[in-house]
């Protein structure tokens, strides 16, 4: 893992599952190009896709923690993207 590619990890269940290509990170719904980690978190996050629906996943920026549903993987690295939570988002 490369540092520069630290700031826009992701995780999935704990584990890492990959790294959004773009600054800055997602912050509202749409498409976002990431690349994917050969990982048990990134297998996973894909099997509870299509088992399962959409899923919970987090990163970290500035020590804090923002929360993000995967709705779907349209195509190889790219994730569909909804429902911000982080600790700011309730704020006006």
């Amino acid at each position: 893992m490369q540092s520069d590619h630290k700031g826009r990890l992701f995780f999935f269940e704990g584990g890492p599952a990959g790294y959004f290509e773009d600054d800055p990170l997602p912050t509202s719904a749409g498409r976002y190009r990431y690349v994917p980690y050969r990982s048990l978190a990134h297998l996973r996050l894909h099997e509870s896709l299509k088992s399962r629906g959409p899923q919970r996943c987090r990163y970290v920026i500035a020590g804090e923690k923002c929360e993000f549903t995967v709705l779907s993987s349209p195509s190889y690295g790219l994730l569909e993207l909804a429902e911000f939570d982080s600790p700011n988002s309730s704020l006006p």
